[in-house]
């Protein structure tokens, strides 16, 4: 009996191996795989996700346009800073209760009754015979002077009690012709050219006048109010430019364009 069953068994595997596929020389042959519908690409066993960005910190806004250009003794930006970024880099010696709102260009200095942004006495401040002040701002009515910049001693840029635009220098003061509106952004300039002020609003001419420009080695300058202190500006101050040249008409209209 056993040898009948091991018969049987010999007999059972000699069968199956017949049953497997061959190639023509009669070896036996691996099943076909089947047809792979992912174009043969390979699932990983996890999936890393995509690639680490680079960490580069917080965005940080572009250059200002504003200090994008020669002759500047100063340029204030006001981007997260109170720091002049022309290549002088002034700093100011006090920078009290100064924060940063939505500006003209990116970001803007905002000041209140209690802001001071203080300057020591410094050599850029001493200019010759021709001076440039631009600035854009957006100021709140307060019914007082507003001094938006003043370089002790030597010239100024207002906006006064009648919320006209007051340009003074060590020679004189002119004021212009045309109320500035509140809480609109406006373009301010003042041109001091060899002896004679010039008033600007967005970009048009209102006002001239006698002054020339003072010598004051001793004393400081401010922004958003007075040297050495009194009569706050309230409300927005950007891109506030000094030159130390005369700029020309043309020139003024193309900064003051929205």
């Amino acid at each position: 009996m056993r040898r009948w069953l091991a018969l049987g068994l010999v007999a059972l595997a000699f069968a199956a191996c017949r049953a497997e596929p061959t190639n023509d020389s009669g070896i036996r042959r691996n099943p076909p795989i089947a047809a792979d519908d992912d174009d043969d690409q390979t699932t990983p066993l996890f999936d890393a996700g995509a690639p680490d960005a680079a960490d580069t910190g917080p965005a940080q806004p572009e250059p200002s346009k504003a200090c994008l250009t020669g002759d500047l003794a100063f340029c204030f930006t006001f981007e997260g800073t109170t720091d002049d970024v022309s290549p002088n880099a002034i700093k100011p010696t006090t920078s009290t209760n100064i924060t940063f709102a939505p500006g003209k260009e990116n970001q803007a200095a905002s000041f209140t009754a209690t802001s001071a942004l203080r300057f020591d006495p410094n050599p850029v401040f001493e200019l010759s015979t021709n001076a440039t002040i631009e600035a854009w701002i957006r100021r709140q009515n307060t019914g007082a002077d507003s001094v938006v910049l003043d370089v002790d001693g030597r010239f100024s840029l207002t906006i006064d009690a009648a919320a006209n635009v007051l340009c003074k220098s060590g020679g004189g003061a002119v004021t212009g012709n045309t109320v500035v509106a509140p809480e609109v952004w406006a373009h301010v300039a003042c041109v001091v050219d060899n002896g004679t002020l010039r008033v600007y609003l967005n970009g048009t001419e209102i006002g001239s006048g006698p002054g020339a420009i003072g010598s004051a080695p001793t004393l400081g300058a401010a922004i958003g109010g007075n040297s050495p202190d009194g009569e706050p500006f309230l409300g927005l101050i950007d891109s506030l430019r000094v030159f130390t040249v005369a700029r020309t008409p043309a020139q003024i209209s193309e900064a003051a364009k929205p």
